[in-house]
Formats: structure tokens, C-alpha cells, sequence
């Protein structure tokens, strides 16, 4: 924060804001949603006792994502039997604390009870659990709380996956929904608009951002239920990368929000995350150039959101914002991947964000007044302010990789393997 630097000789100029929650409160898009997942047992009131980790999120943040606790298997454990306590809690912090609140998720092909994960229904008898789930759900929070407003739910998360026989990006048979029920995408997003018409939903999954065969399936979906009059305001991508992906960049994430832009949705980055290692042996959480690459890709991801595609990006929410609590990674134990380090001190990965908030103008940008385009999608809130630029992402490059030291990047062949998306990675995360 504050007369904080990077490490690796990347300068930043001293911050006047206390938080980025606060330079988004100062910047020209003072609605745009920075936020994180976070998990209750670790608030002040209730499990270890972490007040450090309340106090960050609070202060850092301005909308919050239930990690686990309002999936399926917590809010209804049983069949019919629901309890919304544990995902009520995560809800009204984020009230408590003034934020927005993104509901994650109502319909996945993981994370459900066991009743539902390992039963045997019809078609019919699907159908049914899907529309009262999501319509109990929905309804059940938000009259419990007082009818206060959710931003945004994640209707169905990660509905395509690659199957291995096939060869190729399909319908992910691994769960309770396909292909008993092969509209169940279609009737869950009907049945969420009809539960609750305020709130925005989202089709939400991962890879997207480096997968070309599955960001084109996904797209070819969404086609079909645009085609079909059923109802979607947005997509999430997620955004679980590695610094050994170098193939994902400012100008590619621009190109693909763009891309989802066009068929007028709204975007947000979801859950994201940037390991710092690709195996734990080799895991060094104070390498600086390691640490300088983590911050290039954070801040090339939200410069590609905040600044190329103003109209369009609305969300930067990670998963997770301290190394303290890190979920394990393709089995590593400790990746490393969120703006702070075990003992909440930002790493450069939070002064670069906090730096691109502050310094448009070091991205192509200057703030001109300007109306909402007749393009934008439509879910797109009219009362946040826009700006207009003809600068393409690639004229200007990330500030972090500009102030590299020269010899720094191209040192990194040796000693980070590149990898790619391709129609042959099956990797898939637990989170």
C-alpha cells in the first residue's frame, strides 16, 4: 500500500489510497466491483478468530463471493431440507461491511449433497429438484435477509468440460444433470430469472481465458440459449493461471472480454489466481522474478477488464486474498497466488493493481466524459461511468513487464515452462 515497491527493481510511485477498495472509490469507474472470495470460518466472530483477515477483506474489497458455503451440498444438504445459515453468514458480512455480494453457485456438477451426486431420478424427477432448488434458494436468502439485493449469481458453473473419449470440448457428464436432463443450462437460467428477475446471472467457468476449443464451445452455448430467448446477463471467467502461462496476456484477455462483450453480455473475472510455481519443490514465495511475473499477470488482467473494455468488464474478483489460506493447486500444497503473503503484507501483485488504478494515463488512458454506447450489453449498469479510447491493448504494455529489467524475461525460458490450453489439457481444479 503505501510507499510500498516492487521487488525485482519494478518502481511504483507512492500510493495516496489506503486500499485499492478506496483508489476504485477515486478512479473514474468509482461502481466497478474489485473483490474476493473469502470464507467465514476464518471472520472475527466465528472459527479461529482471525481479525487480520476480516480487517483486510473489509478494507480491500467492495463485493465478496461465499467460497464454498452457498453451494449446493451446504444449502441443501438433504432433499428438500435447506439451511442457508452458513451462506446467510458470508452474506451479511458483506452487507455489515457495505459490499456486494456475487452468489456462488446454484448449479454445478460437483458440490452437491450426496443425495443428489450419487441418486437415481428421471428426467422429470430432475427437472423438478432443479426448479425448486434454484427457486428455494433465490428466494429463501434473500426474504431471510431481508430481502436485501444479491448482485450477481452464478447460475450454472463449469457445464463444459473435455472428455477424453470424444476428443474434444462436450457437456460435462460427471455430475447429477447431463445428459439425464440435456437442457438443464437452458431451464436453469429460465428458473433463476423467474426466482429473482434483480439479480444478474452468470454462466461461470474455467480455462477460458487460454483455452481457444473450450472458450468456443462455451460460446456455442451461449449462441443457443441466446437463439432459444433464454435469459443470460454475463459470463464469469474464472481465471486460474500460472506464471508459467505466458501465452495469457493484456492483449488476449482484452480480445476475448471484447469477444463476450460482443454478444452482449456482460464479463467478469471471476476466481482469479496466479500460482506462483509449477511444482512445489521448486516453490519459492520470495523469488523476485517470480513475484515480478505474478504481478504482470495480475495487472494485465485487470487493465484488460478496468480499462480496455470499460463497458463491458464490470467485476475483478480473485479467489482468495491471502497466501495464509491457500488451497492446493494440481497438488501443490502452497502456490502462493494472492496479493498478500502469510502474514497479510501486500506482495507486488497488489501494488500493481493498486498502480494501474491510480495511473491511467500509463495505460493509454485519460478520463473524457462520456455516455453509455449504444453497444454496450444491456446488462450493463447505465450509472457507471464509461470512457471512450481508440487505443488498442497491445500499444500499450503492462507497466510491470515495461519496468522488468530487460534481462529479466527473456531469462525466463529455462526456468518456467511454458504451457498451453489445448484440446488435449484435462486439468481440472477443485475449488
Amino acid at each position: 500500500m503505501g510507499n510500498t515497491t516492487f521487488t525485482a527493481a519494478i518502481l511504483v510511485a507512492t500510493s495516496n489510497a489506503e486500499s485499492i477498495r478506496e483508489a476504485v472509490l477515486d478512479s473514474y469507474r468509482p461502481d466497478f466491483l474489485i473483490g474476493s472470495a473469502f470464507n467465514e470460518v476464518r471472520l472475527d466472530d466465528w472459527g479461529p478468530n482471525d481479525k487480520t483477515y476480516h480487517e483486510v477483506f473489509a478494507r480491500e474489497f467492495n463485493i465478496g463471493t461465499a467460497e464454498n458455503h452457498c453451494k449446493p451440498m451446504y444449502v441443501q444438504p438433504e432433499q428438500g431440507a435447506y439451511d442457508f445459515t452458513s451462506c446467510l453468514r458470508h452474506f451479511k458480512k458483506t452487507i455489515d461491511a457495505g459490499m456486494d455480494f456475487r452468489g456462488h453457485t446454484l448449479v454445478y456438477h460437483k458440490g452437491n449433497g450426496d443425495w443428489l451426486q450419487n441418486g437415481e431420478f428421471t428426467a422429470e424427477e430432475l427437472d423438478k429438484i432443479l426448479f425448486n432448488t434454484i427457486f428455494s434458494v433465490m428466494r429463501g436468502i434473500r426474504e431471510v435477509a431481508d430481502n436485501a439485493v444479491i448482485q450477481s449469481w452464478d447460475v450454472v458453473n463449469e457445464a463444459i468440460f473435455y472428455d477424453r473419449k470424444e476428443k474434444g470440448f462436450t457437456y460435462n457428464d460427471l455430475g447429477p444433470w447431463y445428459p439425464a436432463l440435456p437442457d438443464y443450462v437452458h431451464k436453469a437460467f429460465t428458473y433463476a430469472r423467474e426466482a429473482d428477475p434483480d439479480a444478474l446471472l452468470f454462466y461461470n467457468d474455467f480455462h477460458l481465458e487460454r483455452s481457444a476449443d473450450k472458450r468456443k464451445k462455451v460460446i456455442e452455448m451461449i449462441e443457443g440459449m441466446q437463439e432459444a430467448g433464454v435469459p443470460i446477463d454475463g459470463i464469469g471467467i474464472q481465471y486460474h493461471v500460472s506464471v508459467s502461462h505466458t501465452q495469457v496476456t493484456r492483449e488476449s484477455t482484452a480480445n476475448i472480454i471484447k469477444t463476450f462483450g460482443d454478444m452482449g453480455l456482460q464479463v467478469q473475472i471471476t476466481e482469479i489466481d496466479v500460482k506462483l510455481c509449477v511444482n512445489e519443490k521448486e516453490c519459492d514465495p520470495d523469488d523476485e522474478q517470480m513475484l515480478a511475473i505474478q504481478a504482470r499477470m495480475y495487472q494485465d488482467a485487470f487493465v484488460a477488464c478496468f480499462y480496455d473494455n470499460p463497458h463491458v468488464c464490470t467485476a475483478f474478483v480473485s479467489w482468495g486474498f491471502t497466501d495464509l489460506y491457500t488451497r492446493k493447486i494440481d497438488g501443490i500444497g502452497f502456490a502462493y497466488p494472492h496479493y498478500f503473503d502469510n502474514d497479510y503484507v501486500a506482495k507486488p501483485a497488489y501494488d500493481a493493481v493498486l498502480y494501474a488504478l491510480q495511473n491511467p494515463e500509463e495505460f493509454g488512458h485519460s478520463v473524457v466524459p462520456s455516455v453509455l454506447p449504444s453497444d454496450a450489453p444491456s446488462s450493463y449498469s447505465t450509472n457507471v461511468p464509461s470512457l471512450h479510447t481508440s487505443n488498442s491493448p497491445s500499444s500499450h504494455p503492462s507497466l510491470v513487464q515495461s519496468l522488468l529489467p530487460p534481462s529479466i524475461l527473456p531469462s525466463l525460458a529455462p526456468s518456467v515452462t511454458r504451457l498451453e490450453c489445448t484440446e488435449n489439457s484435462t486439468d481440472e481444479f477443485i475449488w
